[in-house]
């Protein structure tokens, strides 16, 4: 003999029905897990979750309601949640601060003094930083001719040009025309 988990209701189908024509959930017929915990079928337990007291599993086992209707996954662990999203943080806040070095650390290295062959290649004078230098043979780069030289200085100094499409289509058809020319008629004689 086949023992129901639910005592006095072996027709789910039937429950099913009642509890829609009553429009009420009455836990009192499901049966209690040793800490009191209600367990109900997984149809009624998905149709009711907001209703359904604290601690209330499905009878599948794999859900249970808490704070006015959200779910728990059985199985899940917060703690360990918590860690994995923890550690995610952490991982994305490295990379940021990765970046955020890059940035400084190129910034340290424009500000620092040029190699004095450089500077004296260049005709600068003692002291003058790599970002200077490297701007002045830009500009000599430019003069002797090249186009990439002048078009990353243009670009710096944000005179880059806008790009645009421009697009040549004609859909107006000679039939779209004549009726336009019929309306504008008729709009100029009222």
């Amino acid at each position: 003999m086949k023992k129901h988990l639910f005592p006095g209701k072996e027709n789910k189908e039937e429950n099913r029905a009642e509890e829609v024509r009553t429009g009420t959930l009455d836990l009192s017929i499901y049966p209690k897990d040793d800490n009191g915990n209600l367990i109900v079928p997984d149809e009624v337990f998905d149709k009711h979750t907001k209703e359904l007291p604290d601690g209330t599993y499905n009878a599948s086992k794999t859900y249970r309601a808490y704070n006015g209707g959200r779910l728990y996954q059985i199985g899940s662990d917060p703690v360990r949640d918590a860690e994995i999203t923890k550690a995610g943080a952490d991982a994305s806040n490295a990379t940021q601060a990765h970046r955020k070095t890059m940035a400084e650390t190129i910034d340290i290295l424009l500000k620092k003094p040029a190699k004095p062959e450089i500077l004296e290649s260049l005709g600068l004078p003692d002291g003058t930083d790599n970002q200077t230098a490297a701007l002045v043979a830009m500009v000599l780069q430019m003069q002797a001719g090249d186009t990439k030289a002048a078009n990353f200085l243009r670009d710096t100094v944000g005179e880059k040009p806008v790009d645009r499409q421009e697009i040549d289509a004609n859909i107006m058809t000679e039939a779209d025309k004549a009726l336009l020319d019929k309306v504008s008629k008729r709009l100029e004689s009222e």
